[in-house]
Formats: structure tokens, C-alpha cells, sequence
């Protein structure tokens, strides 16, 4: 059960909180005063309705509305893709949510995926972090090179001296990591977000790479904390990418979820194929109905999207994860 309270000023000699709408019910203590405590049974926005009166002039209404998130955080996020040259390197975007700065790990791996059987792994990738205004924050190539401790500290140090890894307290906002490789060499790489301590949520990941074939598709994987299950929408764009000027997208991208055994918990290829009135509530319709969205309701634990292109097509694409409320 979760819980919030909901103020209005004093002075009304009469006072009323209401629930005006929501997804469920909820229990209001002393609805008759300034200040109202309210338990919220399940996750979504809220809102409610104040009137106050003071039994001469007409009756004046508020309303106030809460976002009420479930006990569930993206924990880790994360995209294996091609990397190439130009337009082609790998461009992940994340954003952080809440009131409070929060303690994050950028990494960009290479060498260390080969042991898991991945080929043309990217001998040196390169980091650069920058924020929603396009202002670098930091680089870095080889990750002893700078923070060295501090990333030892953590716990999540590379397993290659070659690869790049950047330690940061972000405030809430947009960020933009991107990988390459150095001396414009390429391969699969793969980028990863990973929070260090429970402030804040990582609200979203979408990372623009090349779909080929074999290990060249676009795998995005996340983590999903906590005891409650998480609503979160999945898309995998190719087609809209263009009107941004992006070249060579991919013409009809496909889009399949598993979870952490290996067993396919979603399928879509047209996103109007299936849940077609949740995803446009959600606000997130693809722009072109050959581009693919799934909305899930997956419990705690780790999960792997993979974009391809239907009948073996090729191109950029952009894949991207939304935790919704």
C-alpha cells in the first residue's frame, strides 16, 4: 500500500477531498481537512478533487493530481549492437527521473564479449557522455585511465583494459552515451547503464544502431528491481527515423521479448498488429505502422528485446524501453 499526502490552504469553513478519477480505489484520512493522508492500493495517476466553502460565497474547487510509480526500477539497462563508423556507431539515450541526483555507471564493452560466444567483438571502444544539450560531461577510452578506483569500487569494473567505463552522480534529466570504435575500427559492442544505489529511477532507454544479420541484430536488455510487476513498452523504429535526417534505416523492423531463460514472452512486427489502444494511451504510437511496439507487464527480473529486420532486411534502427507509470 502506498501513501501521500495532499494539502490545500486554510481558511474554508468547510473542506472536502475527493477522488475524481484513477485506475483504483483508495482510502482517504480526514478528507474534512486542509491536509488529507491517502493509501493507494495500486500504481497510476491519480486525481482528486477539493472543494471548499465558506457557506456564503460559491463553492470553490481544485484539483490535484498524483503519479503514483510501483515498486519496481529499471536497475540496469543495456544494448548490444553493430558498431560502426558515421552514422552508424551506437547512440544510447537514457533519461533519469525523480527529485534527486543519481549515482550511475556508463560502460562500453568489446573484447570481454567474445567468451560468450559473440564474433567480431569491438577490439577498443570509446565513450563519450553527454547531457539533453548535447554538452560533453566526460570521455573516456580505456577505463584505468581516469576514476580507476572508483570504478573498481563499484564492482562492476571491465574485464579488458581496452574497455571504457565513466562513474557519475547524474541529475534528473536526458542523457546521451555514445560508443565507437577507436581509429574508426568496428564490431559488435554493447553499452550499459547500471545504477548505483535505489534514488531516482532510470525511466527509459533507446539506442540507435545497425541491424544486420547473426550477431548483428540490436539487443536491448534490462533489469527490472523491486516486488511489484512493471509496466513497460518496448519499440523498435526504423522508418520514422528518417524524417531526422538519419540515412539507410531500416525498412520494417521486428521485435521479440525473452526473459532471463531464454523463452519468448512478446512477438510484434506492425504495432498496430495488436494492442493498437494501449500504446497510443500510452502516448507512444511509432510513427510509421511498419515499426513495431509491445506493451508488457513483466515481473522482477532481467529481460532481452531483439530487433531484426523482417525477411533478413538491414539498416539502422532505434530500440528503445519505456518504464510507464
Amino acid at each position: 500500500m502506498l501513501g501521500a499526502t495532499i494539502s490545500a490552504p486554510n481558511g474554508g469553513t468547510t473542506i472536502n477531498w475527493r477522488l475524481y478519477s484513477g485506475p483504483a480505489a483508495v482510502q482517504l484520512t480526514n478528507p474534512n481537512t486542509a491536509t488529507a493522508n491517502v493509501s493507494f492500493s495500486a500504481s497510476g495517476s491519480y486525481t482528486f478533487m477539493i472543494s471548499v466553502t465558506d457557506n456564503i460565497h460559491a463553492v470553490a474547487y481544485d484539483a490535484v493530481i498524483i503519479k503514483v510509480m510501483p515498486h519496481s526500477r529499471m536497475a540496469n539497462i543495456s544494448t548490444r549492437a553493430a558498431i560502426g563508423t558515421g552514422q552508424n556507431v551506437a547512440i544510447a539515450g537514457f533519461i533519469i527521473n525523480g527529485d534527486s541526483p543519481k549515482p550511475v555507471m556508463v560502460r562500453a564493452l568489446g573484447p570481454s564479449l567474445t567468451p560468450f560466444g559473440v564474433d567480431g567483438a569491438l577490439a577498443d571502444p570509446m565513450l563519450d557522455l553527454r547531457d539533453g544539450g548535447g554538452n560533453q560531461i566526460a570521455t573516456n577510452d580505456n577505463w584505468k585511465d581516469s576514476q580507476e578506483q572508483a570504478i573498481v569500487d563499484t564492482g562492476l569494473a571491465p574485464a579488458n583494459d581496452s574497455e571504457s567505463a565513466i562513474v557519475g552522480t547524474l541529475t534528473p534529466g536526458n542523457y546521451t552515451a555514445i560508443v565507437n570504435g577507436k581509429g574508426d575500427t568496428t564490431g559488435v559492442g554493447l553499452i550499459e547503464v547500471c545504477e548505483l544505489d535505489s534514488t531516482a529511477r532510470l525511466l527509459n532507454i533507446s539506442t540507435r544502431g545497425f541491424v544486420g544479420g547473426g550477431d548483428n541484430v540490436l539487443i536491448a536488455g534490462l533489469m527490472l528491481n523491486g516486488t511489484d510487476n512493471g509496466a513497460i513498452c518496448f519499440r523498435a523504429l526504423g522508418p520514422s527515423l528518417s524524417t531526422f535526417g538519419v540515412q539507410g534505416v531500416i525498412a520494417d523492423p521486428r521485435l521479440d521479448l525473452f526473459n532471463a531463460h531464454g523463452t519468448k514472452v512478446g512477438a510484434n512486427n506492425n504495432w498496430k498488429d495488436s494492442q493498437q489502444n494501449a500504446i497510443q494511451s500510452a502516448g507512444l504510437a511509432p510513427a510509421s505502422d511498419t515499426e513495431s511496439a509491445l506493451l508488457t507487464n513483466l515481473a522482477p527480473g532481467n529481460y532481452t528485446a531483439i530487433v531484426s529486420g523482417i525477411s533478413g532486411t538491414s539498416g539502422v534502427a532505434l530500440v528503445e524501453a519505456y518504464h510507464l507509470p
